[in-house]
């Protein structure tokens, strides 16, 4: 396993930016998401929203296995 202090504020940095983004997904769903946008064609496409919430979970998987494994090109 990786130590030492830079790795872990990088986790932190990643879990604040993963709880903002779900933040983000669930209110936007909680406000209609899909369906106000069909009806009014206002507002991001779906395929960006849940692509971009799809990269940031990505992300944070594979630094976790860069956390976990230490194998530096999981790290980039």
């Amino acid at each position: 396993m990786t130590t030492g202090p830079l790795p872990i504020a990088a986790l932190i940095a990643w879990l604040i930016t993963v709880s903002i983004g779900g933040y983000m997904l669930r209110t936007w769903i909680a406000r209609g998401g899909l369906r106000r946008q069909r009806a009014t064609g206002v507002g991001v496409p779906p395929p960006v929203v849940f692509g971009h919430a799809g990269a940031a979970l990505t992300g944070l998987a594979v630094w976790l296995a860069y956390l976990g494994s230490g194998w530096d090109p999981l790290a980039w």
